[in-house]
């Protein structure tokens, strides 16, 4: 597909977001919803320096993805990519975001579930050794059949270092802190119970994990 397939979509297609390193417009992909993802210049930078890390990032979202259609993670599906036009391409999910999902359940049932689904689906992702690098709660989907996937991969890498995957949750954590101070202990200590049950080197990422939080608690603390 050429470039001019790429701005022909665009222009019939809607913005959704505009974030601070790429555009998302939902199109229509061969007869289906999609989302349009393109990397955005920094004036900031040398041209061809930003170039270069624009296509290195777009390639490196675009293996993830690829890695966990493969191993049948619950993630937008690729499409298509264009690295001459730093574009991705990818299956919409139609869903509420998890901040909003979290804030209509009515029971603690409901929320053990949030937290038992997460678990699992973390652990998943990080036995495939892939690092997130932003478990906000705006970057979870829930279907209307209440299936989970994770979204907005851009932040990404591969990595099978603990001290990542425990860098992971403590975003996690941080941000249920601060979304929902109500829910959070419920949500967190389940999806601990359940990560601890299903990540293959959940032992030293979790051990590594609570030395973050004293850490955190620490800085807080101290102003």
């Amino acid at each position: 597909m050429e470039i001019s397939y790429i701005n022909e979509i665009m222009e019939k297609g809607r913005l959704i977001h505009r974030g601070a390193e790429a555009i998302l417009y939902l199109v229509d992909f061969l007869g289906t919803k999609a989302i349009l993802k393109l990397r955005t210049s920094k004036k900031y930078r040398n041209k061809e320096l930003d170039n270069l890390l624009r296509r290195r990032r777009t390639a490196r979202e675009a293996n993830i993805l690829y890695h966990l259609y493969k191993n049948n993670f619950p993630a937008p599906k690729l499409y298509y990519v264009n690295l001459e036009r730093n574009a991705i391409i990818m299956e919409y999910l139609e869903g509420l975001v998890l901040k909003e999902y979290i804030n209509k359940l009515e029971n603690s049932d409901e929320l053990y579930k949030i937290g038992y689904d997460i678990g699992k689906l973390v652990a998943h992702l990080h036995n495939l050794n892939v690092i997130h690098n932003d478990l906000a709660t705006r970057n979870f989907i829930v279907t209307k059949e209440k299936r989970i996937y994770l979204i907005d991969f851009g932040l990404s890498m591969f990595s099978h270092e603990y001290k990542e995957k425990a860098l992971d949750i403590d975003v996690f954590k941080r941000v249920l802190d601060v979304t929902h101070p109500d829910e959070c202990d419920m949500i967190f200590d389940t999806f601990i119970q359940v990560y601890t049950k299903n990540a293959l080197d959940s032992k030293e990422t979790i051990n590594f994990y609570y030395k973050l939080s004293k850490m955190g608690r620490y800085h807080i603390r101290g102003g």
